[in-house]
């Protein structure tokens, strides 16, 4: 049997089309059913206030709905940031509507679905640092949900203990989660910072220091993602101070020394105009903070005078 070069696009696009009606229909049903649900207290039948949480929590599963089909890395985080959001509120229902019989069945349910809903944003932010200091911050808006529904409806202290518990548990660790490379950059950050006020001051004293001060912005660029990097960036933007501060020292005997070679030789002719060129080039590069291309100019003028 031949198959089509295409045939395998087409059947995945078949399947997919098949899938998309399927949870297009299941939307449809949750948005139906939450108008539904909310016809009493439309028409009057029913207090309004009471309505609202089951019908929020129908129409907001049919806009995550899509989500499950795509579940790229944006949808998974959306998925996750919801679910770790409810899951505190879903705990609180379980504990308010408490109650014998029917309604212990119920609570037990509500209660195993919020440690399914845990246990789902678990797997899906509990990856890495940013997922998981996302997941703290969104915990912070999932218990200020449920200490919001505990204040209206319920004054049992064991049940805010057990539904603030629960949430802190995973809240503070995910909050206060460090990398591994966090001494290295916090070691990073205090040696950038005494490179950088050095090198302000120097260049405040008229140093120029332009590539020290370069290697320093680059560093501060890569250093917080790779410190290792970093700190190699800064070795070298010492190395080159040492450099440029070892040439400063002797640059007013070089010049002086350049300068007396360019008036000699203008005393011998007028036509003397490169070492003269070379030498005003020089004082240029010098005042813009440049001491060695100054250095290499000066050296330059007194071989170009003593031709």
């Amino acid at each position: 049997m031949v198959l089509l070069p295409d045939y395998p696009e087409k059947t995945v696009l078949a399947h997919r089309l098949r899938v998309e009606r399927l949870a297009l229909l299941c939307t449809l049903v949750l948005i139906g059913g939450g108008g539904w649900w909310l016809l009493p207290a439309v028409t009057g039948g029913a207090e309004m206030l009471p309505m609202v949480g089951p019908v929020l929590v129908l129409f907001a599963s049919a806009l995550l709905l899509p989500d499950l089909i795509d579940y790229g890395p944006v949808e998974r985080s959306r998925l996750g940031a919801s679910a770790n959001i409810a899951w505190p509120s879903v705990l609180a229902f379980a504990g308010i509507h408490y109650g014998p019989e029917d309604a212990m069945i119920a609570s037990l349910i509500l209660a195993a679905i919020a440690a399914f809903l845990w246990r789902f944003t678990s797997h899906l932010l509990g990856g890495n640092l940013k997922t998981r200091r996302w997941r703290g911050l969104t915990s912070i808006a999932g218990l200020a949900i449920a200490i919001a529904l505990l204040v209206s409806m319920s004054s049992d202290a064991i049940l805010w203990a057990v539904v603030i518990g629960a949430s802190l548990v995973t809240m503070i660790p995910d909050l206060r989660e460090k990398d591994d490379d966090h001494e290295a950059r916090a070691e990073f950050a205090s040696r950038l910072e005494q490179a950088e006020t050095r090198i302000l001051a120097l260049r405040e004293g008229g140093s120029g220091l332009e590539q020290s001060a370069s290697l320093l912005k680059t560093a501060g660029e890569e250093g917080w993602k790779d410190p290792a990097r970093g700190m190699e960036l800064i070795a070298q933007a010492e190395i080159e101070v040492e450099r440029t501060q070892a040439v400063a020292v002797d640059l007013d005997a070089i010049r002086s020394d350049a300068l007396e070679a360019v008036k000699r030789a203008e005393e011998v002719t007028l036509d003397a105009l490169g070492p003269r060129k070379a030498f005003e080039t020089g004082d240029r590069e010098a005042e813009l903070g440049s001491p060695r291309e100054a250095e290499m100019l000066y050296r330059r003028a007194k071989q170009k005078a003593a031709i």
